[in-house]
């Protein structure tokens, strides 16, 4: 019996020893490498798009920073002392300079110690000052925006970051859940505290981009007070803030969870 094959049949190959169908080894490759793109790709892509546009391509973010009050309006006042408006101001001009060095276009609603409101002479200058914020921001069409507020509260005890997002909000959420975990990382361990749905507050219901307000502590805490009024804590939180907001551009297609969504 004639035992020689066709041309066309499959050849023979040693591989460890043992003999493998050369298209089975093909085929086995090509699986390897179908697997590894899909499960590679959409994180690749996310990173890459991230780094060119916080590098300054072309289609750079764009940011507004909100520092709370401001002016006549001094916010919260801390146990000794130490003014809100003036530790917004600080922590968002310290964020400004972090975000821009990475090729963001950062556009503040007050970069001086300003309220927003027309004139002295106004019949409701907090309404004025909220409604100009969202002004601004509507004018810029940023992809997301960072209000940076200090906390108080009647007992003393309490401190912590916390950061608060619009409750129909999913970007928020996601937003707001990488900056809480980077400041609770970065600034602060053993603090416990969780990003915090609101519907409510005037910036985030009213605002038409994703939008977080950042309480980056307690003035009414007397050990929190004392950091809050420091130019090294104030570079800490705006640095965290920084890092947070880069874990939210390169989760993009997670959920608050972190969990991977679809997105077609």
């Amino acid at each position: 019996m004639n035992d020689r094959r066709p041309a066309y049949s499959v050849a023979i190959i040693k591989f460890a020893g043992k003999p493998m169908k050369r298209v089975v080894a093909v085929m086995v490759l090509m699986g390897f490498l179908v697997l590894s793109v899909v499960f590679y790709g959409r994180t690749y892509s996310r990173v890459a798009a991230a780094i060119s546009n916080a590098s300054g391509g072309e289609t750079k973010l764009r940011v507004v920073i909100d520092p709370g009050h401001g002016g006549n309006d001094p916010g919260g006042i801390g146990v000794s002392g130490v003014l809100e408006k003036d530790v917004n101001l600080s922590v968002a001009l310290f964020l400004k300079a972090n975000l821009e060095a990475q090729g963001f276009e950062v556009i503040m609603t007050r970069d001086t110690d300003k309220a927003l409101y027309s004139s002295e002479s106004s019949s409701n200058k907090k309404k004025e000052d909220l409604a100009k914020r969202i002004e601004i921001i509507t004018e810029a069409k940023p992809d997301f925006v960072l209000c940076i507020h200090q906390n108080i509260f009647t007992d003393a005890k309490y401190s912590g970051a916390q950061v608060f997002y619009y409750q129909d909000s999913e970007e928020g959420a996601r937003l707001a859940s990488c900056l809480q975990n980077q400041l609770i990382a970065g600034v602060d361990p053993e603090n416990t505290r969780v990003p915090k749905s609101n519907m409510n507050y005037y910036m985030l219901k009213n605002s038409p981009v994703p939008i977080v307000i950042v309480e980056c502590g307690f003035l009414t805490n007397t050990e929190e007070e004392a950091k809050l009024g420091t130019e090294e804590y104030q570079r800490k939180l705006a640095w965290n803030i920084y890092l947070g907001t880069m874990h939210y551009i390169n989760s993009e297609g997670q959920d608050s969870t972190g969990t991977e969504t679809d997105a077609e």
